[in-house]
């Protein structure tokens, strides 16, 4: 199958919806490396391209690699690196958000193996509300999460969460501004204003939690969905999710 049929099958699968309430018209989304419209078979798909990660394609004789992130931060190492092994890459990001549906939080959401209600955007309604402790064990456990960071009022129990995986910036405070909402979890956050808003109002009584999984260790589960649904769903292609693990170690 071409790479152009394969791309317009995923942008397919998870259209922009132009009225999504944040989405970005400059979109990040195609190819990164080599625009060469290839006949492929095998398919290697990631969060992040890290140099561990595109050996692995290579490794596995992947001829494309599907990432969500970005692939090049300044190393020119890197650079020769994907030049030698010649392997087109592309990004799907804006879709993979911008959706009707959240693929990224869908793909949480389903490895995070609780009974929820999921909105498609950012709220879960859990079927039965479960303490902090437990949440993160789920989190820990069914995400392979080692990580995990958390401020704020930690003996409560939990029916809804706000989830912003990734980095989302100032809406992470907005979020936690909702009274319906009993703890935000996110990737990555402004220390200096939104934890500290947190720790102030746990310090004072007021019933705010967060909980901060990095970026990559939040919307990693989100792209092995996605390899799922093109095994699933593709003729003729094979996709095989390669890991890239928290960036913390």
């Amino acid at each position: 199958m071409l790479i152009s049929e394969i791309m317009k099958f995923l942008y397919d699968w998870t259209p922009i919806d132009p009225e999504h309430p944040i989405v970005n018209k400059n979109r990040v989304d195609g190819c990164v490396y080599n625009e060469e419209d290839r006949d492929v078979s095998k398919v290697a798909v990631c969060l992040i391209a890290t140099p561990n990660v595109l050996k692995k394609a290579g490794e596995i004789g992947a001829e494309l690699i599907i990432t969500h992130e970005n692939t090049f931060f300044g190393c020119p190492l890197k650079k020769e690196l994907v030049e030698n092994l010649d392997i087109p890459i592309y990004r799907i990001h804006d879709y993979m958000h911008f959706s009707k549906v959240d693929k990224i939080h869908a793909g949480f959401v389903q490895q995070l193996g609780l009974e929820v209600e999921y909105d498609g955007f950012r709220t879960l309604e859990l079927k039965n509300p479960i303490s902090i402790t437990e949440l993160e064990k789920a989190m820990c456990d069914n995400l392979g999460l080692k990580h995990i960071r958390f401020v704020g009022q930690r003996n409560k129990m939990v029916k809804r969460i706000s989830l912003n995986c990734g980095a989302w910036g100032s809406m992470v405070s907005q979020e936690l501004h909702r009274e319906d909402i009993d703890v935000a979890i996110c990737g990555e956050v402004d220390e200096a204003s939104t934890c500290e808003y947190v720790r102030d109002s746990a310090q004072l009584g007021i019933d705010k939690a967060l909980f901060i999984l990095g970026h990559m260790g939040s919307e990693r589960s989100g792209m092995s969905y996605m390899c799922d649904y093109m095994n699933e769903n593709l003729d003729g292609v094979t996709a095989t999710y390669i890991e890239c693990e928290e960036v913390y170690n």
